[in-house]
């Protein structure tokens, strides 16, 4: 019986697809990158929320932060650019055994859902840690630009961010 009204609750979103809208513009992420480059406006908002951790996605797809760190507008810029948040407990412990100031190598996100392209090698500076979110658990934010998190907070949660002294605006 559940997986019968599973299959009728599934064809019946199915069935109203073309019903549902963005209410906010939509692009492929390089053309957001493009258009947050060339506007004045900051800060800019990119969301993948294809990832979104409160709508039961893993929250640790590590694509978009590959991306972004191979992203010449990005990283060849004096440009700030902020990753908020990955899930990603491993690297937390990592950074909080390292301490704030310290470097440290990880890889990144991609552990629980490795497509497309897995964890994301890299060193940074511990810049911030946060031991009592009551959101996201243990917070750290790592400088080559990306926050991450021990538990799945909702990635727009300033309120994370702000308690390590981190913002965006």
């Amino acid at each position: 019986m559940i997986t019968a009204k599973a299959a009728e609750l599934a064809r019946a979103y199915w069935d109203a697809r073309s019903d549902f809208a963005f209410v906010a513009p939509t692009g492929t992420l390089a053309e957001c990158v493009r258009q947050a480059v060339a506007s004045p406006a900051r800060p800019f908002y990119i969301s993948d929320c294809g990832d979104n951790p409160t709508a039961g996605g893993a929250g640790d797809t590590s694509w978009t932060l590959s991306e972004l760190l191979h992203s010449p507008e990005i990283v060849d810029s004096e440009r700030t650019t902020l990753y908020a948040a990955i899930v990603d407990p491993v690297a937390v412990a990592a950074a909080v055994a390292a301490g704030v100031g310290a470097d440290v190598w990880v890889e990144l996100g991609g552990h629980v859902d490795a497509g497309p392209c897995g964890p994301v090698a890299l060193r940074a500076k511990v810049d911030a840690v946060d031991l009592g979110d009551p959101v996201a658990g243990t917070a750290v934010v790592l400088v080559v630009g990306a926050g991450c998190t021990s538990s799945r907070p909702p990635a727009a949660s300033r309120t994370t961010w702000r308690r390590i002294s981190l913002s965006w605006g």
